[in-house]
């Protein structure tokens, strides 16, 4: 009884092994030839997103505008949610500023709240009536505010509050936007 295959039947051994390797280095092949080309995308989609962000109002498509649009709204939510909640843990005080990455007020004693926002780095704060905000890397907090027309805001009681922010419109220029807290 043998064990290993004939002479004769050797060659056929031998094809099948090479054409094993030749699918194994074809489809290794195909594999890093698929992640570089994942990889570039994501690096493609990642310098974009990084653009979006450096670019000068009103450029780019209508799609990155508006995405940049939907994040400038995004944020002065968040802003309003943020305030509210630094609101109730301080006995209705509204905060006075916006450092390291949270609102805060004067007092020692108030509880900060941390926050982190897609499009802006810092947050201006105001009181009362206000023209438009006139930037669209501007995000105000207004205190003892409404929203008026245009994005402005008119004189509120003491614990209203807005945000005003700017918006790009396709095509060029922008329009100034006010949300109520």
């Amino acid at each position: 009884m043998r064990f290993y295959p004939k002479h004769s039947e050797g060659g056929f051994a031998h094809l099948a092994i090479v054409s094993l390797v030749v699918v194994l280095v074809f489809g290794a092949g195909i594999a890093v030839f698929a992640k570089v080309k994942s990889s570039d995308e994501e690096s493609q989609k990642a310098s974009m997103s990084s653009q979006s962000a450096d670019v000068s109002p009103s450029s780019g498509t209508s799609l990155q505008i508006n995405q940049r649009n939907t994040a400038r709204k995004n944020d002065a939510s968040r802003l309003l949610d943020a305030v509210t909640e630094y609101a109730n843990n301080n006995n209705g005080q509204l905060p006075t500023m916006f450092e390291d990455g949270q609102i805060t007020g004067s007092a020692a004693t108030a509880t900060p709240v941390i926050i982190s926002f897609d499009m802006f780095t810092s947050v201006k704060f105001a009181s009362g009536q206000q023209s438009p905000a006139t930037t669209t890397s501007e995000l105000r907090l207004v205190t003892q505010a409404a929203c008026g027309d245009n994005g402005a805001t008119t004189s509120g009681t003491s614990r209203s509050y807005v945000v005003q922010f700017v918006l790009e419109k396709v095509g060029g220029g922008h329009t100034s936007d006010c949300k109520e807290g």
